[in-house]
């Protein structure tokens, strides 16, 4: 998808979270000027993802779920701290 649209897969990426909604804002970072650059760039920004594209990132998604833990161990329950 990221190639059919002339963008990177992380261009993509902050395409569809910053597509999630406007409670949601994108904060992409790197350690590497030129990707923080690249991210920065008006492809990512002016990238806007139809209704289809999103219905095909969310097959995806759903053939191949995230493995493991979204937390480190221990900390689960620290991080509801921060929004009450």
């Amino acid at each position: 998808m990221a190639n059919r649209k002339g963008i990177t897969v992380a261009q993509l990426s902050i395409a569809w979270v910053g597509a999630l909604g406007a409670h949601v804002i994108p904060l992409p970072g790197s350690s590497n000027i030129k990707r923080t650059l690249e991210n920065l760039n008006a492809g990512a920004v002016d990238s806007e993802l139809s209704a289809e594209d999103l219905a095909e990132i969310g097959q995806l998604l759903e053939a191949h779920p995230r493995k493991g833990g979204q937390y480190i161990e221990g900390v689960e329950d620290q991080h509801l701290h921060l929004w009450n």
